[in-house]
């Protein structure tokens, strides 16, 4: 009951950092039921980088985000997030209108 709680309140403060359009990363894939979160938070403008340095957990996330273009599966631990896709996160910023997150 109350990890069920701190679930749903995890999620809740998620959703008052995150944006259409932003970008997120979600540290351990896992079964893809938190990369799933993320990719509808964000948006089909968005996009959720999602580790795991499980072959299976990247297989389960990749079959229940099938139909998501907004997701990058990768097959690598976390502590690699900046040689895997901070560059391409730098990349994407460029030419990206400043977001106000204030206005919800």
């Amino acid at each position: 009951m109350i990890l069920m709680q701190m679930n749903n309140y995890s999620k809740y403060l998620i959703s008052q950092a995150v944006c259409l359009g932003d970008t997120v990363v979600d540290a351990t894939a896992g079964n893809g039921n938190d990369t799933l979160y993320l990719a509808n938070l964000v948006g089909a403008t968005g996009r959720v980088y999602s580790f795991d340095i499980q072959a299976q957990a990247i297989e389960n996330t990749a079959a229940l985000l099938a139909k998501h273009d907004n997701v990058t599966l990768i097959h690598d631990g976390h502590q690699n997030v900046d040689v895997r896709c901070m560059s391409t996160l730098a990349l994407e910023e460029v030419g990206r209108p400043n977001q106000d997150k204030t206005s919800r």
